[in-house]
């Protein structure tokens, strides 16, 4: 019976992504300054292990501001393709959390692949 193997392997791949053991991706700025103005956009792309896995060419995966799928307007908002619109009024702080991944957190596979940055917002 050859089950165990599989379902070990699969146990092991979950156990290493849930220990954070997946190589880190890249999100870089590609058009746009920092720190973002407020009410203007920027647009980011999520790099993993060289290839683009999300951005303006490739609109896939979920983004994340300050750990809110797709942010709010308290915080600036992203869509899928990696544009983030910074807030219109002042916010609380100067830097956003921006989170890229290719499943949604909370899901069994959310570490692989993932990639993350801050963001200045606002000046």
């Amino acid at each position: 019976m050859r089950p165990a193997a599989p379902l070990l392997s699969l146990s092991l791949l979950t156990l290493l992504a849930a220990a954070g053991c997946c190589p880190e991706g890249e999100i870089n700025l590609v058009e746009g300054s920092e720190p973002v103005p407020l009410g203007e956009t920027v647009s980011m792309e999520f790099v993993w292990q060289g290839e683009v896995a999300s951005g303006p060419d490739d609109c896939t995966g979920y983004w994340y501001v300050d750990d809110i799928l797709w942010g709010n307007a308290e915080i600036g908002d992203i869509t899928v393709c990696g544009t983030y619109t910074a807030p219109d009024n002042e916010v609380s702080r100067n830097e956003v959390r921006i989170e890229a991944m290719e499943f949604e957190k909370g899901t069994c596979a959310d570490c692989c692949p993932y990639g993350w940055r801050y963001m200045g917002v606002g000046g």
